[in-house]
């Protein structure tokens, strides 16, 4: 008998899986951002250092505030931020669902790592479950302050 952890698993039941989880962490990221949106909770705060950092990018090219290059930021999320802006024509709720979209990746992903750690489903549903569900992660899933 081989070792749970080294066991092969199904890969149409994998795929199966990863989409369910995946509904699941999106599906309530996508209804905090209705919610929030409806209630005019939910504003792009143009004195963001992402919110301007992303700005430069897109007007001038460069990371950094007023056309000044500079290190003392992180580019991933700035760029992020800049590519989410252009291709929604800066439609600010269009942005945090194609955010909610790619954060939303992180539960099947975390499944897999929990189930590679344990070997069993059932501890990598949980675990995804908590990624998908925990208050922290909705919120800032949605929101370009971080």
């Amino acid at each position: 008998m081989m070792d749970p952890i080294q066991r092969p698993f199904s890969k149409k039941l994998t795929v199966k899986v990863w989409f369910f989880l995946y509904l699941l962490s999106l599906i309530p990221r996508l209804f905090y951002l209705w919610f929030a949106l409806n209630q005019g909770n939910l504003k792009p705060v143009l004195s963001n250092h992402y919110w301007i950092l992303s700005e430069n990018i897109l007007r001038f090219g460069t990371l950094g505030l007023s056309r000044h290059p500079s290190t003392a930021f992180e580019p991933l999320y700035p760029l992020f931020l800049a590519f989410l802006r252009l291709i929604t024509g800066d439609n600010f709720s269009w942005m945090m669902g194609l955010q909610a979209a790619v954060v939303s990746l992180g539960s099947p992903f975390f499944y897999q790592f929990c189930l590679k750690l344990s070997g069993q489903r059932s501890v990598g549903i949980l675990g995804s479950l908590f990624y998908s569900l925990y208050p922290y992660y909705l919120r800032h899933s949605v929101n370009h302050m971080e």
